[in-house]
């Protein structure tokens, strides 16, 4: 059993993630996650529990997940890639970086001045800053954003109703994602979830699988 633990905040730990990552490798991966709601990777590297955590699991991987709006604005993307660098240092394990999705289009985060203009462009700033922090350390980048992307121009619902966190297909649909990164087989007989229209399951599972095959969708780095 791979030991995986997982640090975030609601984007990790709605709808368990965590659980829908360990259902999906069939007990192969014990999944464990450190997720605060509305936490940035700045305030998990200051926490000593998070850190005292990290240091003395023993985990094989560890999956590192920022807010969502820390990669769109240079002080952001310093202060995550520091964190990054705090996190991933206390211990060896391979790294995965969860790279998010962006917020519903329309959303008034869009308006603001000096943020993105839409969604493909937040998806574009946000998997460019844990691509290049995966560059640096050397790890795995699950570029979840591009497929949320990709299932929306594709008619899918990714989205909570609040426009921001994810429904019970969008955070299945980063599970998958996510497990891929992580080397788990995510063929059609492995588990889904019961709240989920197994139609939706099978299309989220094959446009992974298969636009991966295609090269309709970036893959997962690393």
């Amino acid at each position: 059993v791979r030991r995986v633990l997982m640090v975030g905040n609601s984007f990790t730990y709605g709808n368990d993630l965590p659980k829908m990552l360990k259902r999906l490798s069939s007990g192969a991966f014990h999944v464990r996650a450190i997720a605060v709601g509305g936490h940035r990777l700045a305030d998990h590297a200051v926490d000593e529990a998070t850190r005292r955590t990290i240091e003395v699991s023993q985990h094989d991987v560890l999956v590192l997940q920022d807010h969502s709006i820390e990669p769109l604005d240079v002080s952001g993307r310093l202060r995550s890639a520091q964190a990054v660098t705090e996190l991933s240092g206390l211990a060896r394990h391979r790294l995965v970086m969860f790279a998010t999705w962006a917020r519903i289009a329309g959303h008034p985060l869009y308006a603001q001045a000096e943020m993105p203009s839409g969604p493909s462009e937040m998806t574009r700033i946000v998997a460019e800053h844990y691509t290049r922090q995966a560059g640096v350390h050397g790890a795995g980048v699950a570029l979840v954003g591009h497929a949320w992307q990709h299932a929306i121009g594709l008619g899918m619902r990714m989205h909570a109703p609040d426009g921001y966190h994810a429904n019970v297909a969008g955070s299945f649909l980063a599970a998958l994602v996510l497990a891929q990164t992580m080397g788990i087989d995510v063929a059609p007989d492995v588990w889904q979830p019961r709240d989920l229209d197994p139609v939706v399951a099978l299309a989220l599972r094959a446009m992974v699988t298969g636009a991966e095959r295609a090269g309709s969708m970036p893959a997962a780095a690393g």
